[in-house]
């Protein structure tokens, strides 16, 4: 998707400094498909757009562009293809990508998710809510007002800001997005109208999480399995409770969403406990005369941690300089003979300049020798066997292998690569 600073003619915030949401109106977008194949296990990956995709492409006849099936050995073409009978060796291009572009106006919102936790749920609840909502406000069929993601890089590339992007599928728009954004409560309306629809459904009498009149309506297949009635629900009632503090804006891409970052970091770092369901169990708890949690070792039985958020040391705690990490690990059993473990979450966007202040605040707790000090960002958090938690909190480590030494193993694989390379080479001269 792309469009030009000038194309924006409306930009709306909702000023709420829990959820940043906001919508503008793009005159002109151009919007740009592309199929890259049926899906298989076994083809190439590659990252387009910040998602990590599979590229099979198409087999398609030279001749008459006839589609061949994956992995078939029959060949087919069309009846007034050349080689349909079989004369000559058939042609055919190999990996051919399907590629459309429409140029039409379109509304962007600002999806309150960053990268991580629940952010396919949000996507899709508050696409089928929104969807829903367009039914309701225009009263009629809207199957050519379409919705798309898209996401741009936030965080210096450690995280995305999402985008719903609600286009008119008719080449040019037929006018449908430009009368709802004339006035700026219309869109809020459209999300008032979706919220009142949910919280009247049948399905809400039943054990269902929405249903075909409400949320499944929007029928996007690959989206059903996130789809969330409820969460629509809360995410739409979040937004409308501040609907009275809507302001015109520049763009939407000036808003900040650093709280929003934040807390998705502190969210990830207790749903990467949870979801280590083999070494750990994590249950909600009230300690240190606050909500936390406990962290009760699979592995160790005798092992148990009190994890508290925002927990503030200063002189009473023996640390120098008052700082506020964002969790703060407690031993809760006496077979753990150390300190308690600070531990400070880093976007790079919120502390790349300051670190002095950082460092001065993160050696004083150090200094005080009550506490340990570990600092985690968005890649020690998407590490997929949390291993840095693991070695933290004393699982596993007679199972932690020692590394091999980088440049060893480096030259060992470059002559082996050269090596292959070498006689690969001599074998052709001999062919010849």
């Amino acid at each position: 998707m792309s469009f030009k600073p000038d194309d924006v003619e409306y930009a709306y915030e909702v000023d709420n400094a829990d959820v940043p949401f906001g919508f503008e109106y793009l005159s002109r977008v151009s919007l740009r498909d592309i199929n890259f194949g049926s899906a298989s296990e076994d083809a190439t990956e590659f990252y387009v757009a910040g998602d990590k995709k599979k590229k099979t492409g198409f087999k398609v006849c030279a001749d008459c562009g006839y589609v061949q099936k994956l992995n078939s050995f029959e060949e087919k073409h069309d009846i007034s293809c050349k080689y349909r009978n079989g004369i000559g060796e058939t042609k055919f291009e190999e990996c051919l990508y399907l590629y459309r572009q429409l140029e039409s106006d379109a509304i962007r919102i600002l999806l309150p998710v960053s990268n991580y936790g629940n952010g396919q749920i949000t996507e899709a609840s508050l696409s089928a809510a929104l969807q829903l909502g367009m039914k309701q406000y225009f009263k009629g069929n809207v199957d050519h007002i379409k919705g798309t993601i898209y996401k741009e890089p936030e965080d210096a590339g450690e995280s995305y800001r999402h985008y719903l992007v609600i286009y008119d599928s008719v080449p040019g728009g037929t006018g449908a997005l430009k009368e709802l954004m004339q006035n700026a409560g219309n869109l809020l309306k459209l999300l008032r109208k979706a919220l009142d629809h949910i919280n009247q459904c049948e399905c809400n009498l039943e054990d269902k999480d929405g249903c075909y009149k409400c949320v499944y309506a929007y029928r996007d297949r690959g989206k059903m399995r996130a789809i969330s009635r409820d969460h629509a629900r809360n995410l739409l009632t979040t937004i409308l409770d501040h609907e009275h503090e809507l302001k015109p804006i520049g763009s939407i891409s000036d808003i900040s969403i650093n709280v929003m970052l934040e807390s998705e970091l502190e969210r990830l770092f207790v749903e990467t406990l949870q979801q280590s369901s083999a070494e750990f169990i994590v249950s909600k708890d009230f300690i240190h005369e606050k909500a936390g949690w406990t962290v009760f070792s699979k592995v160790k039985s005798d092992v148990a941690w009190h994890l508290v958020p925002q927990v503030h040391l200063g002189i009473k705690d023996g640390v120098a300089i008052d700082t506020r990490p964002d969790f703060v690990l407690y031993p809760a059993s006496d077979s753990i003979k150390t300190k308690p473990v600070a531990i400070y979450l880093d976007g790079f966007e919120h502390h790349f300049n300051t670190v002095h202040d950082d460092v001065v605040k993160r050696n004083a707790v150090r200094d005080s020798n009550k506490f340990h000090v570990w600092t985690l960002s968005w890649h020690d958090l998407v590490n997929p066997d949390a291993k840095h938690i693991k070695e933290v909190l004393g699982l596993n480590r007679s199972e932690i292998k020692q590394k091999e030494p980088h440049f060893p193993l480096f030259n060992k694989r470059n002559y082996e690569t050269l090596r292959n390379v070498y006689d690969n080479c001599l074998e052709k001269r001999r062919n010849r």
